[in-house]
């Protein structure tokens, strides 16, 4: 079978659609490579990760010296630093929930990594967005409401009634 060159041109792309092809698989790349690249920086913002990395390094808190008053009675709260290699430099909320149990949670918010605000008996608040966690004792650190997609991250507590020592655990 012959094909004459008028079929032959019928089929053979021309510069145009060349080029345009060219140019809509061109912007069709560009725009999936930014589609992803905006994708993973929204969902970053709601990803676990955690804003305290454990180093086992501990702090002793001796509950009768001045500044750990707070403490001392069950319902207690307090907002406390402990250093640059502690929580990232960031602040600590210490809660006592019974005669021998302790809370202590990270100040920053898993959400966008703000510091929360001050906290209040029942709850406290990131100014950021909005994200609420509680200060209740059964759920202390909970997140409550907000984007934030979990609580507040929390440090492993022990306390020596004897000798008035509370101990945390970075």
């Amino acid at each position: 079978m012959q094909l004459s060159s008028q079929s032959i041109m019928k089929h053979k792309p021309t510069d145009t659609s060349r080029r345009n092809f060219l140019k809509t698989a061109t912007l069709g790349s560009l725009a999936l490579v930014g589609s992803t690249s905006l994708l993973s920086t929204l969902a970053g913002c709601g990803e676990d990760n955690p804003t305290s990395p454990r180093t086992g390094e501990r702090v002793e808190v001796n509950l009768n010296e001045n500044g750990f008053e707070a403490l001392r009675e069950v319902g207690g709260i307090l907002r406390r630093n402990f250093g640059s290699n502690r929580n990232r430099g960031k602040d600590v909320i210490i809660r006592r929930t019974a005669q021998t149990e302790f809370r202590a949670v990270s100040v920053v918010c898993p959400h966008a990594q703000c510091d929360i605000g001050t906290p209040n008996q029942n709850s406290v608040t990131c100014p950021c967005h909005q994200s609420m966690f509680s200060m209740q004792a059964g759920n202390f650190g909970a997140r409550l409401s907000g984007p934030a997609p979990r609580g507040l991250d929390s440090f492993e507590t022990a306390f020596n009634a004897e000798t008035q020592i509370l101990t945390i655990t970075f």
